[in-house]
């Protein structure tokens, strides 16, 4: 069965009926909205000139030219997606329960192994690896996005995000335990916040998270960090 496809408010949804997947949009089926209106809670990468999308508790995939105009793609799969990354000429996609996903072109997508069935919530691609991670300490890495392999991240918690800078991965997980790796193979546990954590980025030379009461913590070495409210130093975890 086909999707149907609705824009509210600046939006691109897919409604499926039945929890059937929708088939492939054609190029002339690509709708308008705007860059801003699609950001958060989704997922973008870009390369091969295009640029994918996953989130929005969906199993679909938006793929544009772009980044302007949107066309709604099937996975293949049911497993909601929430996390795309780009790297060694390839997209690939993580979601629940183990999902792992990976096209060349956007719009044809193979199922890999990811060992695991935990729910999968973030990707990144640096330093010629891919580094997955998610709920139970999951850390999973591939050096061509094909075949994946399980590290200890030294945490059972939920990690919420990973991200690179300052020449190391770093991971944060729902309860602010911070995981960091130079390889992205061996992991430590760096530092340990006080609050609910889902993201954390790097932007200007510093690791920054945002924990669910609206604290903002800032680190440069993502093992000493500092609360940008209280400006107040937190020790880091040896």
């Amino acid at each position: 069965m086909n999707a149907k496809y609705i824009a509210l408010g600046g939006w691109i949804a897919c409604v499926l009926a039945y929890n059937t997947l929708a088939d492939s949009a054609t190029p002339s089926e690509l709708w308008h909205a705007s860059q801003a209106n699609l950001a958060a809670p989704y997922s973008t990468a870009s390369g091969n000139g295009l640029y994918v999308r996953v989130g929005g508790f969906s199993s679909d995939i938006l793929l544009s030219p772009d980044g302007t105009r949107w066309a709604c793609h099937n996975s293949g799969i049911q497993n909601s997606l929430y996390s795309v990354a780009f790297g060694r000429g390839r997209f690939v996609a993580v979601g629940n329960e183990g999902a792992l996903i990976s096209s060349t072109d956007g719009r044809n997508w193979k199922s890999l192994k990811s060992h695991t069935d935990d729910r999968l919530r973030s990707i990144t691609f640096a330093k010629g690896l891919f580094v997955a991670v998610g709920y139970n300490g999951t850390v999973i890495t591939s050096d061509d996005g094909l075949v994946w392999n399980k590290r200890n991240s030294r945490t059972d918690d939920r990690l919420h995000s990973v991200t690179f800078g300052n020449d190391r991965f770093l991971a944060m997980s729902k309860n602010g335990n911070v995981v960091s790796s130079t390889d992205g193979k061996r992991w430590k546990m760096t530092a340990q916040l006080n609050g609910i954590f889902a993201n954390v980025a790097y932007e200007n030379g510093s690791f920054t998270s945002l924990s669910a009461s609206g604290a903002t913590f800032v680190s440069a070495d993502g093992e000493t960090w500092v609360s940008a409210t209280s400006n107040t130093e937190l020790v880091s975890v040896k």
